[in-house]
């Protein structure tokens, strides 16, 4: 895995879709808020970030992406979020 390329490993994720259960029947739950904004899946790789929706690039966010890569560089080879 570590040749691996995260960016392209990232543009194949998708976010799970939102329950429509009740929450009282869920044993154990992980509680994720659900918001209005946008969800993304954030990576970076080799000073690279991109910012993800559905596999396509989230354009007008490019200083959000370039701060990623900026901030893991000295600490990970590369990184894969949900945001």
């Amino acid at each position: 895995m570590a040749n691996d390329d995260v960016l392209q490993l990232a543009r194949d994720l998708r976010h799970q879709s939102f329950g429509r259960g009740r929450p009282e029947r869920v044993t154990e739950p992980v509680v994720e808020p659900l918001w209005s904004g946008l969800r993304v899946i954030a990576a970076a790789q080799g000073g690279k970030g991109i910012l993800l929706d559905d596999g396509a690039d989230v354009p007008g966010h490019d200083h959000l992406a370039q701060a990623l890569a900026t901030a893991v560089a000295a600490t990970a080879t590369g990184v894969i979020l949900d945001a």
